[in-house]
């Protein structure tokens, strides 16, 4: 039905979710003016299916934007099928990289992660930062933790004069991403 929202349409809004995250990140409906999405999704069109999706997961999506709100899963059906597909899934191989790397774990546990050292080096000194600026210009499967750079009246969160340290690495970055391009 027309602007009413009730849990079916946010059964529909969590499928535009999952496609969101499965295309990490890309804008649905892109092309497409605002005024004219409604009429789009009237005439039966749906996001298209990405390329890495596997079918069971844009299946799911599919049923999330079923045109008759009724018939759309409840959120307790698509919490069951994704627990469904997750353990069908295989767990990631040794041999493959990871597409995540926390690299906000303490120094210690970071030092044995063997996924960590091969990206990001001995976690000691300048090669870690080669590496971290590697990862962020070359390798966008990374996800790097965001770096806190406040004013001097912020400097609480940089007890140990890390915040120079922070600036640096930001500059280090923005000059090795320029010299790339």
């Amino acid at each position: 039905a027309d602007n009413l929202y009730t849990t079916h349409s946010d059964v529909w809004a969590f499928g535009v979710t999952m496609w969101e995250i499965v295309t990490r990140g890309q804008t649905p409906y892109a092309g497409i003016e605002n005024a004219e999405i409604y009429n789009y999704l009237i005439s039966g069109n749906r996001l298209k299916q990405p390329p890495e999706c596997l079918e069971d997961v844009y299946d799911l999506m599919c049923r999330c934007w079923h045109p008759e709100p009724k018939l759309r899963p409840s959120f307790g059906v698509l919490r069951s099928q994704l627990e469904m597909i997750r353990g069908r899934m295989s767990t990631l191989s040794s041999s493959q990289d990871p597409l995540y790397v926390n690299i906000g774990k303490d120094k210690e546990a970071s030092a044995s992660d063997p996924a960590l050292r091969a990206s990001f080096g001995n976690m000691d000194g300048e090669e870690t930062v080669a590496g971290a600026a590697a990862a962020v210009t070359s390798d966008y499967r990374y996800i790097m933790s965001p770096l806190c750079l406040g004013d001097d009246a912020e400097g609480e969160r940089h007890p140990d004069g890390q915040e120079e340290e922070d600036k640096s690495l930001l500059y280090e970055l923005e000059t090795e991403g320029e010299k790339r391009c």
